[in-house]
């Protein structure tokens, strides 16, 4: 029989563990082979707090996922001319939105794809601030000609080269760029939002009501209208639909006899005007150029129509809907 053995410092005894642990070597006695042992590391067991439900902790996979297209803000253009250059792509894809800028160079967020030996490829990418000017560009843009080219422009689609590996992180921005993405972030969700250059950014300086009407100019024409009664429904949907990237329109008014094709939209608030004065001036609407200015609060852009020009008007009109009718009756 094995005999309890100790060193001259002695031991120690646990009356709650039972335990027996010499105080030099810091061995504890096992009693069941009667020796000295090195005492095993065990996990304490975390005791739960009398309430409170233990959730799994577990994380999920490491993996790629795919963004709702709604999401995106990138349209890819091809089918470009080879003769053209940065310049006249950001000024093409900038007539229906404001480009993101490069966190770098500040510069408008553009790509034109080059092969191996450098040459241009005829395609692009352009990133876009607000989701709203991806619909515009794919309205407006798409199959548009370009130097005697007819473009392409659908919605960017962005695929994982390769094998996804949870090691390679994102390189952190250094102090440059973090100044720079701190400006874009301003410009986003500041007074200044979606790069407005103009009006008060003092929120307690109080605008005049009339600065929240903005006029549009060469909207239309009124041979058009008189050809086709429907243009005007078109033309104030497509405005309305091309505003509201910017702030919800509350009301469009078209002046359906006016030679310059005037429209006015009456935004929520002055600061929405200034967006859509910055987003929407020398951009397309139904292929034409649109001109956008603020609202000077006097001139009406009514115009008197003479007694032949409003019996022109209800004739067509009533042809208009004497073809509707007669279109029902084919079915």
């Amino acid at each position: 029989m094995k005999k309890l053995w100790v060193t001259e410092a002695g031991m120690s005894y646990d009356p709650v563990t039972k335990i027996y642990t010499d105080l030099e070597s810091g061995k504890t006695y096992d009693a069941e082979k009667m020796e000295w042992v090195h005492p095993k590391k065990t996990k304490v067991p975390k005791v739960e707090k009398e309430g409170i439900i233990k959730t799994s902790t577990k994380r999920k996979k490491v993996e790629w996922f795919e963004a709702e297209e709604t999401q995106l803000s990138s349209v890819y253009v091809s089918n470009l001319p080879k003769t053209i250059t940065i310049d006249k792509f950001v000024k093409l894809m900038q007539k229906c939105g404001l480009l993101k800028e490069c966190e770098k160079t500040e510069k408008p967020k553009v790509k034109l794809y080059t092969d191996n030996e450098g040459k241009f490829k005829g395609d692009g990418l352009a990133h876009y601030l607000a989701p709203e000017s991806v619909d515009l560009a794919l309205q407006i843009l798409d199959e548009q000609d370009v130097e005697g080219n007819k473009i392409k422009v659908e919605l960017a689609k962005f695929e994982m080269k390769g094998k996804f590996d949870k090691t390679k992180k994102k390189k952190g921005m250094n102090k440059r760029e973090k100044i720079a993405a701190k400006k874009t972030k301003n410009k986003l969700l500041g007074w200044g939002g979606m790069g407005i250059t103009t009006g008060s950014e003092d929120p307690k300086t109080k605008r005049a009501r009339y600065e929240k009407v903005v006029v549009f100019s060469n909207c239309f024409t009124v041979d058009e209208v008189a050809r086709d009664p429907t243009i005007i429904l078109q033309v104030k949907d497509a405005l309305r639909a091309a505003c509201s990237g910017f702030g919800a329109p509350r009301k469009v008014n078209m002046f359906d006899g006016h030679p310059n094709g005037i429209c006015s939209v009456a935004f929520n608030s002055a600061e929405d005007a200034d967006r859509a004065i910055d987003g929407l001036d020398k951009r397309l609407l139904r292929g034409r150029t649109l001109s956008a200015k603020r609202w000077d609060g006097v001139t009406d852009y009514t115009i008197e129509e003479t007694q032949a020009e409003i019996e022109n008007r209800d004739s067509a009109w009533k042809d208009w809907l004497e073809d509707d009718d007669e279109e029902e009756t084919d079915y």
